[in-house]
């Protein structure tokens, strides 16, 4: 049984790829659940397995504490982290050989608070875990924002405790072919800048490549269903202890 964690944005692609990814699986013959775990999402277009909706919704937060938007996704968040062994349980009430787990467009509150750590912490009794942290390629212009993902994939890895690999979605939308992802090439564009910000990004190029984990920079899809092949050697590959999979 493999947890795939789905991190991002709000906006980058993480419900569509949700049901994508998880359709594709099947169509190789595996048994998915699909895992809801945003309590202000008003439509879904996967049939949850799991849906936190049943617990705790923001609407509800909305009316009942006469709380805002942001102040009711922290009360679910905290509702939520109360009860993770129940939400475990509900996660894995079918048989599955993938749990593919859609988490809050407030990767923040996720991240950062106690609820993804919590969760991690909780499903790594039962199963092996791998998060997957989606990017928008629209946001990616140049090398600094580029290391900004790798640095927070770091984080999040850190934060979480399991492994985590980086996708671009909507990657049919733009062309990354001149994205620049080897560290000299990487130094090379920062020291063009020549700036204050630009110093402190060369400083981080060394750390973040040291510590990150290893592997490919993977660009697929989620509405078009492209490159969903790679982003499963990705999953399984972020099990190995085999050396680089650059």
């Amino acid at each position: 049984m493999v947890f795939i964690i789905f991190i991002g944005t709000a906006g980058c692609g993480k419900t569509t790829l949700v049901k994508s990814f998880g359709e594709w699986l099947e169509g190789l013959g595996l048994q998915v659940s699909y895992v809801n775990l945003d309590p202000g999402v008003e439509h879904l277009p996967y049939d949850a397995t799991f849906d936190v909706r049943d617990v705790v919704r923001t609407s509800d937060l909305m009316r009942m504490m006469g709380l805002g938007p942001n102040g009711a996704m922290i009360l679910a968040a905290q509702f939520m982290e109360e009860r993770i062994s129940d939400i475990v349980k509900g996660m894995m009430k079918k048989d599955s050989d993938y749990i593919l787990i859609d988490t809050p467009g407030q990767m923040e509150l996720f991240v950062f608070r106690g609820l993804g750590p919590s969760l991690t912490r909780a499903i790594r009794n039962v199963g092996r875990a791998v998060a997957v942290y989606m990017v928008d390629a629209e946001t990616i212009h140049d090398a600094s924002e580029y290391l900004v993902i790798k640095l927070l994939s770091l984080i999040i890895e850190l934060r979480l405790d399991i492994p985590v690999v980086t996708v671009v979605n909507k990657g049919d939308l733009v062309d990354l072919s001149k994205l620049v992802v080897r560290i000299d090439e990487i130094k090379k564009r920062l020291n063009l800048k020549r700036d204050l910000l630009s110093d402190l990004a060369l400083e981080l190029v060394d750390l973040v490549f040291k510590y990150e984990r290893a592997s490919r920079l993977v660009v697929i899809s989620a509405l078009k269903k492209m490159g969903l092949d790679r982003l499963h050697d990705l999953v399984l590959e972020a099990f190995c202890v085999c050396g680089d999979l650059t």
